[in-house]
């Protein structure tokens, strides 16, 4: 087995290693001098912190505005059926009331 310590990899931009491949494919004897160069960071550590905090404070702010609306929206809802409630009862009363004073009974009116 090889150990994580035995294994090397070479990164070469691809103009180059078409070039080579291609002088390789020629039967040209190819003789490299290879250092090591300075190492980049994978893209996940490329990722722009600012950006990052942009989207997330994005993302919160957007999350708040929906939540307000939808409790806005649920206590509009709530409201508009208590009145209704309330409206259908006092039709009721007075549907009772007038249904209790038949034709030709006197109102007193108080």
């Amino acid at each position: 087995m090889f150990a994580v310590d035995d294994v090397v990899s070479v990164f070469v931009k691809k103009q180059d290693g078409d070039h080579i491949a291609s002088l390789v494919d020629n039967g040209t004897r190819i003789v490299m001098h290879i250092v090591v160069g300075p190492t980049r960071p994978s893209h996940a550590g490329s990722v722009n912190r600012t950006s990052v905090l942009f989207v997330s404070i994005s993302f919160i702010v957007l999350m708040v505005i929906s939540l307000a609306w939808l409790v806005f929206y649920y206590i509009q809802r709530f409201r508009y059926a208590h009145t209704k409630d309330r409206l259908a009862v006092r039709l009721v009363c007075a549907l009772l009331l007038l249904q209790m004073y038949r034709t030709g009974s006197s109102i007193e009116i108080l």
